[in-house]
Parts: C-alpha cells; sequence; structure tokens
C-alpha cells in the first residue's frame, strides 16, 4: 500500500529540480531554526543559572561578612567595658 501512495505522490512531489531544491531549502531551514531555538534555549537557562548562582554567593558572602562585622564590634565594645571597668576600679582604689 505504501510503495503505491509512494509512486503514485512521487510525479506530484518532485516535478522538477527547482522543486526539489526548494523543499529541501525549506526542510533545512526547519532544522536550522529549531536548532537555534535550542541553541538560544541552552544560553537562556546557563544565563539563568549564572544569575542565580552569582545571587547566591553574594548573599552568603554578604552574611558572613555581616556576621563578621557584628562580632568585631562586640569585640570591641567587651574591649572598652574591659577599660572602662580598670577604670573604675582604679578610680575607686584611690579614693
Amino acid at each position: 500500500m505504501f510503495s503505491i501512495v509512494c509512486i503514485l505522490l512521487h510525479p506530484q512531489i518532485f516535478i522538477d529540480k527547482e522543486t526539489v531544491t526548494n523543499a529541501l531549502q525549506a526542510s533545512n531551514d526547519a532544522h536550522l531554526l529549531q536548532l537555534d531555538n535550542l541553541a538560544d534555549n541552552i544560553q537562556h537557562q546557563a544565563r539563568s543559572w549564572l544569575n542565580q548562582l552569582t545571587t547566591e554567593i553574594h548573599e552568603k558572602e554578604e552574611y558572613s561578612r555581616n556576621r563578621s562585622r557584628v562580632i568585631e564590634i562586640n569585640r570591641v565594645i567587651d574591649a572598652f567595658r574591659d577599660a572602662l571597668d580598670q577604670l573604675d576600679l582604679t578610680t575607686a582604689a584611690e579614693t
């Protein structure tokens, strides 16, 4: 059955060289469009992943940096508190 359909369609599809060339060019263009769309999709996903990764790294580093600054501020406060206590003890001992 399939061979009969092919034989019947053959004269209609492949009328001349120009028709075959146009059909092949259209098929090639369709494949190239699919490849371009796939490449665009991959590129979009890669950029999205990179942006997400960059944001995560920035947030983690920012949290770590802020935490370090809070610890540093607490140490400075403790040092000033100790110095103030020493000053109060020295002043109390003199009076």
